[in-house]
């Protein structure tokens, strides 16, 4: 996650026990997000495409748990480009 994060631009501060943002005043566009083979990942990260163009990769994982997930998402404007 933090990863990811980053790559958007995010300074994030982890522990043992969180995960704390810090405030930006900028979200990169067009950042290449990774799953990691997992839905959660890109399930958290797909809100973003309604604010910026983002790329998920591997977007199919998403299709055990939410097979309309994509499709659902675009109909609120997100602007995703998926990679496999």
């Amino acid at each position: 996650m933090q990863i990811e994060l980053n790559k958007l631009g995010a300074n994030c501060e982890i522990t043992d026990n969180s995960l704390t943002l810090i405030a930006s005043n900028r979200i990169k566009e067009e950042v290449v997000i990774e799953t990691y083979q997992d839905h959660r990942m890109a399930m958290a990260f797909a809100p973003l495409a309604l604010l910026v163009p983002i790329v998920i990769n591997e977007p199919e994982v998403v299709s055990k748990s939410f097979p309309s997930f994509w499709e659902d998402l675009a109909s609120m404007g997100a602007q995703i480009d998926s990679q496999r």
